[in-house]
């Protein structure tokens, strides 16, 4: 929902698309930054993630969303990546 690059203090809010599978889903969304992956939004059915970026954000970044059938073993049946994006 935001123009990127992005300056710190944007609310960004990322909305994940996904079809097939075996409904409902669930999704789960990680988050790069300073080349590390860490998650951020635990499987849950919302399928949007936003994030409050702050001044201490600068920096390259990528946001990952990962989905699954609710009840599935899998770590994820489907996942979906940015491209790298900066956070002035």
């Amino acid at each position: 929902n935001a123009s990127l690059p992005a300056a710190g203090g944007t609310t960004i809010t990322w909305t994940a698309g996904a079809s097939g599978g075996t409904a409902p889903l669930e999704y789960q969304f990680w988050r790069q930054d300073a080349g590390t992956w860490r998650m951020v939004q635990d499987y849950s059915p919302l399928k949007t993630y936003t994030w409050p970026t702050t001044a201490g954000d600068s920096g390259q970044h990528a946001v990952q969303a990962r989905v699954r059938s609710i009840g599935s073993a899998s770590p994820y049946e489907a996942q979906m990546t940015s491209g790298t994006f900066q956070i002035n």
